[in-house]
């Protein structure tokens, strides 16, 4: 995969109504960072979550389809971002055949307001960008760098995400070992 894949429509209205309404009903903590060091934002558990489990396996079709890999989900990871809450430019798992997919879930979103996707492309040498665009979603290596903008300062609303991480299935147990370990709190 030498680039990002851009997929629309990604998840059935219905369904991507009810992760939107999901995202809501359950308080967000101010624990996630991307990287050590950095500032904190929003998150909240959901990968016990039967509707998110099923958009996970709605996505990972779409990504069989582009890979040709047998692939297995690994993690979800909400993410919430405020005005001012920066991401840093992270790797989700440095390992080759593991893909980070990441959907946009606000029902509704101005492109004006920022928010985009930000992917730091080894196989271009590039930086590339992609526009916040509802039930839209980015599919990458995850051992590729990526971060998330926060909105600018023209809106006070909580823009969200949802990362669905896989892996191939003879590397599946590796990867949720490591996946754990980073959920743990230390």
């Amino acid at each position: 995969m030498s680039q990002p894949i851009e997929f629309g429509d990604v998840l059935p209205k219905t369904l991507f109504d009810e992760i939107g309404k999901e995202l809501f009903k359950k308080g967000w903590r101010l624990s996630n960072k991307s990287a050590k060091g950095t500032r904190r934002f929003w998150t909240q558990h959901q990968s016990d979550n039967k509707i998110f489990n099923k958009a996970g396996d709605i996505v990972k079709e779409k990504i069989k389809e582009v890979t040709n890999k047998n692939i297995k989900l690994v993690k979800i990871h909400c993410n919430g971002q405020t005005t001012g809450q920066d991401g840093a430019a992270h790797i989700d798992f440095s390992q080759d055949n593991v893909w980070t997919f990441v959907l946009f879930t606000n029902q509704f979103w101005d492109v004006r307001l920022g928010g985009g996707f930000n992917v730091l492309n080894p196989d271009l040498k590039k930086h590339q960008y992609f526009h916040y665009a509802s039930n839209w979603g980015v599919l990458i290596p995850s051992n590729w760098a990526h971060w998330g903008d926060p909105p600018n300062s023209h809106t006070d609303e909580l823009r969200t995400s949802v990362a669905f991480s896989y892996a191939t299935s003879e590397q599946y147990a590796t990867i949720r070992k490591i996946a754990i370990e980073k959920e743990t709190p230390k």
